[in-house]
This record gives structure tokens, C-alpha cells and sequence, in this order.
């Protein structure tokens, strides 16, 4: 679903005019549901590494080389250097020496570290994108933008995790009169998404949403 409907469908369930226009959300609280919708859609997808987040990136390493730099890559899982899996180790300054380096792979200053070889290397990182939208054309960002940018968020149930979510935080008062239907319905939404993506209860994500702006 994108930017647009989002907002439209956050505006019927407000009980607000709907517009036909991305131009025309020029109102106060067209700017602060837009602003929500944003919010809460990167507070969801960073919430967890979920499934649908998992991406891969091919890399070489030429010889004598033990420094990768890391270009728009989000949290990394693991690597694969030739075939074999490495962890990340926090001992960069071993990397950095190249001394008593354990197996694995460090991080410093954007740079990935390994152990040096003197042949050519062929891997790959598996990591979960820290993007949150993309546009028509498939390229994936951090945010929402423009009319047409989609939501990461892979299904309708998961989209209306975003409605909801946002009618909670417009209106976070618990007296108000559909605030518990809204809580309902986004826990719901909620419960759908990680049945769909968590494959172990230990990996369940906590997702809060404070009240408020």
C-alpha cells in the first residue's frame, strides 16, 4: 500500500475529508498524520529483523586485502568468506593489526575487517536493510516520500498495523470513544505479522508505541 492510501485511509478512520490530491494534505494534522505515518512505519519494521527485511550482498576481496567497505547495509547476520560462515567479532583492533585474529569478522569505522590472504576472496553478508519504504521502481529508502512510495510492510494485515497505529497516537486518550476497537484492531494486525515472520517465540519483537508526539 502506498504513502497516499495510507494517509486517506488514516483520514477516513479519524472521521476526517479524505482528499484526491497528495498537494492538498497542507492542514496541520494532515502534516502530523503523515508525519505518524512515517513514524510508526520505520518503529514496526525496526522493531525485529523480520523476514522480509533479509537481503544479500556479493562481494570480493582481492589479495592482501582484509578491509570491505560497508555501503548501505543494514544489521548484519553473519558472512560467508569461500564457503565458510563467519560471526562477528568484536575484536576489531586484532583485525586492524592482523594479529592473533580469531575466526570471524570485525566492524570499524564503516569498514568491514577480515584476516588477510594472499588470494583473491569471494563472499557474502546476509543482513536485514534498515529501509523502511521504496519507490515504484523497486529502490528501496529509509522513509516514506512521495504519493506513491510503498511501505515495506509486506500484506494489507501488516499495512493496517500503520492505521491503527496512528489512530492511537492522533487521538491517545483512552476515553476516547473507538480508542480500545483501535488498540484491538492494531494488536490484531500486530499478532498476524509475527505469526507470518517470527520463526521462534525467542526471537518475538517488543514493539511500543509511546502515547503521544
Amino acid at each position: 500500500m502506498n504513502y497516499f492510501n495510507l494517509i486517506n485511509l488514516c483520514l477516513q478512520e479519524l472521521n476526517y475529508k479524505q482528499v484526491s490530491d497528495f498537494g492538498e494534505l497542507v492542514k496541520s494534522d494532515h502534516k502530523r498524520i503523515k508525519e505518524l505515518v512515517n513514524r510508526i512505519n520505520s518503529v514496526i519494521i525496526n522493531s525485529a529483523d523480520w523476514l522480509f527485511l533479509q537481503r544479500t550482498k556479493d562481494f570480493e576481496l582481492l589479495p592482501d586485502t582484509y578491509l570491505y567497505p560497508i555501503d548501505k547495509i543494514g544489521r548484519i547476520d553473519f558472512i560467508t568468506l569461500d564457503g565458510l560462515k563467519l560471526r562477528y567479532n568484536p575484536n576489531y583492533a586484532a583485525f586492524l593489526n592482523q594479529y592473533e585474529i580469531a575466526s570471524g569478522f570485525s566492524i570499524f569505522n564503516d569498514k568491514i575487517l577480515f584476516k588477510a590472504s594472499d588470494k583473491a576472496r569471494n563472499g557474502t553478508i546476509y543482513y536485514y536493510t534498515s529501509n523502511c519504504a521504496k519507490s515504484t521502481d523497486g529502490t528501496e529508502k529509509l522513509s516514506l516520500e512521495n504519493a506513491d512510495d510503498e511501505t515495506l510492510l509486506p500484506d494489507l494485515s501488516a499495512q493496517n498495523a500503520i492505521i491503527f497505529g496512528v489512530c492511537l497516537q492522533f487521538k491517545s486518550n483512552p476515553e476516547h470513544p473507538k480508542f480500545k476497537y483501535w488498540l484491538a484492531m492494531y494488536n490484531d494486525a500486530m499478532s498476524n505479522l509475527r505469526s507470518a515472520q517470527v520463526l521462534s517465540g525467542a526471537h518475538s519483537p517488543k514493539i511500543v508505541i509511546n502515547r503521544g508526539v
